[in-house]
């Protein structure tokens, strides 16, 4: 009778068995899960320009071409005492030429009735300058030449036809004149907003991964208080960019690959923003947009929560309904919140 040998029919399942051990074994161990946190703190943003001790005064000049317009209260510019003439500076705000381009309709179900409005496009020349009465100079300006407002609902076509025929320019106009001033505002005097951070925890035991978290975790913990450490805050910045040098964006494999490239990139712009280092915050993000191309690189953009005071760019808004009030948070993408900064330095 021939003999089988049991062991020498499986062998060859084992040997590839054993295989695959071997070369598991020589691969890293990247992170396969990244832990999102996120933070609320405090983050206080600096005027573009200081105007004190250097100026004391400030006069305003408005330029609403021939449209009669309310000017409404009268900013305020980092304790300047307002003079009607002859300020050491002169604020030169200006909202001209303002018309619709284009409109489109949007149903409103919100009120349990049918209603619609229209989203309008449109064009206008408004903005500000703030110049310097001995020099010349333009130590900050705002231009802009249009965007989209929307109007209140209305029951019919009709109603909605005699407010765009006599109503809109001038609830348009009124509403630049509040966009101008509180970009005054925004640009100008000092702000606290509440901001809510996402940081990024590496799962690993990688010698790489424990040296970034450890980072994170100093961060994370530096933010907690009503007034963070910049020094810490500067720490974990180096340690993360010293990471971010290593990353191999095309090697799935890589210790350092291109997750948790994005993840260290996450940090930085968290980081970046609390430091005010808005060259650094727009390049991070110009990075993370770079490495996010495709379909669905819109929902990618990395985003952070502030607070409704918040006066500045913002593509996304998030609603929440809290004991009964409405509140709205502005999810600005760090690249347009940067962007728009980095422009005025």
């Amino acid at each position: 009778m021939k003999k089988v040998c049991l062991l020498c029919k499986g062998s060859s399942r084992v040997l590839v068995a054993l295989l695959i051990l071997v070369v598991l074994s020589t691969v890293p161990a990247v992170a396969q899960k990244i832990k999102n946190d996120k933070i609320r703190t405090t983050y206080r943003k600096s005027p573009v320009v200081m105007l004190t001790p250097k100026y004391s005064s400030f006069s305003i000049e408005y330029d609403y071409g021939d449209m009669v317009v309310p000017v409404g209260e009268k900013p305020k510019l980092q304790g300047l005492k307002y003079q009607k003439a002859d300020g050491d500076l002169t604020l030169k705000m200006r909202i001209k030429n303002v018309y619709s381009a284009d409109k489109t309709l949007q149903l409103d179900d919100s009120g349990g009735k049918k209603k619609a409005y229209y989203n309008v496009t449109y064009k206008a020349d408004y903005g500000y300058d703030l110049v310097d009465k001995a020099t010349g100079d333009i130590i900050a300006s705002y231009q802009r030449e249009g965007g989209v407002f929307s109007t209140p609902s209305f029951s019919s076509q009709t109603e909605m036809d005699i407010y765009m025929k006599n109503a809109l320019v001038s609830d348009l106009t009124k509403y630049l004149v509040e966009k101008v001033h509180s970009r005054v505002d925004y640009d100008l005097t000092p702000s606290t907003y509440e901001v809510r951070l996402v940081t990024n925890i590496l799962d690993g035991t990688i010698p790489a991964y424990q040296e970034i978290n450890q980072a994170t975790t100093s961060f994370a913990t530096a933010i907690a208080t009503a007034e963070p450490d910049k020094e810490k805050l500067q720490q974990a910045t180096t340690v993360w960019e010293n990471h971010l040098k290593k990353v191999n964006w095309t090697d799935k494999k890589s210790e350092i690959n291109k997750k948790v490239g994005i993840a260290l990139v996450e940090n930085l712009c968290a980081a970046y923003l609390l430091l005010e280092d808005y060259p650094k915050l727009a390049l991070a993000a110009e990075l993370a947009e770079s490495k996010n191309k495709g379909i669905l690189a819109d929902l990618s953009n990395l985003t952070f929560e502030i607070d409704s005071n918040y006066l500045g760019p913002c593509t996304f808004t998030k609603t929440t309904i809290k004991n009964g009030k409405i509140t709205r948070d502005y999810k600005p993408t760090f690249m347009e919140f940067a962007g728009d900064l980095v422009a005025k330095e």
